[in-house]
C-alpha cells in the first residue's frame, strides 16, 4: 500500500533570467503534514519472515536548484537538490522509531504567471532517502528502502 496524505508547506527562493529566456534558482521548503500507510520490509529477521510496519512522514524539507526556460507567462522546469524528511515507523509488535533521513530529491514542473507578481505551479518531485537500517527491540536490524513521490501545487508571490 502507498503511503498517502496532504502536506502544507512554504517555500523561499532566488531567480534569475540569463539570457533572454533561460532561468537559474535556488529555493528551500518545508512541508509539514502526514503521509502515511503501510509497507513492508526489504530483508526482515529471518525467523519472522516478511513483516508490515506502517510509515508516517511528518516533514520534508529540501534546498534545490531549479533551471527553466520562460516562454511568456509560462515556465516549465526541472529541479533537484538534498532533502531531509522526519519519520516514525511503527511494527505489528508495537515497536516505534523515529528517525531523521537525508537524501536527493528531483523533479518537474511548469510555473504559470496569471498576474503581475503572482505565480501558480504544478510540481512532481521524488525523494530517495536510500535503504535504512532500523534495530528493532524484537526481531533485530532491518533494512526498508525508503523512496517516495510527491505531486505538488503552489501559489507564489514574487518580490
Amino acid at each position: 500500500m502507498p503511503l498517502d496524505g496532504e502536506f502544507v508547506g512554504l517555500q523561499i527562493g532566488f531567480n534569475a533570467i540569463v539570457g533572454n529566456n533561460f532561468m537559474l534558482g535556488i529555493e528551500g521548503g518545508l512541508s509539514s503534514g502526514g503521509l502515511a500507510g503501510l509497507v513492508q520490509y526489504v530483508d526482515a529477521e529471518p525467523i519472522l519472515g516478511p513483516v508490515t510496519l506502517t510509515e508516517q512522514i511528518h516533514w520534508i524539507a529540501s534546498i534545490r536548484g531549479r533551471a527553466g526556460w520562460v516562454m511568456g507567462d509560462w515556465m516549465p522546469y526541472v529541479t533537484a537538490g538534498w532533502a531531509r524528511a522526519d519519520s516514525t515507523r511503527t511494527t505489528g509488535f508495537m515497536q516505534t522509531i523515529t528517525l531523521g533521513h537525508s537524501g536527493w530529491t528531483a523533479g518537474a514542473g511548469i510555473e504559470w504567471m496569471f498576474a503581475p507578481h503572482w505565480t501558480l505551479r504544478a510540481e512532481y518531485k521524488y525523494y530517495s532517502f536510500g535503504p535504512m537500517t532500523y534495530e528493532w527491540a524484537i526481531g533485530g536490524p532491518s533494512i526498508v528502502n525508503f523512496n517516495f513521490s510527491t505531486a505538488e501545487i503552489g501559489l507564489n508571490y514574487k518580490f
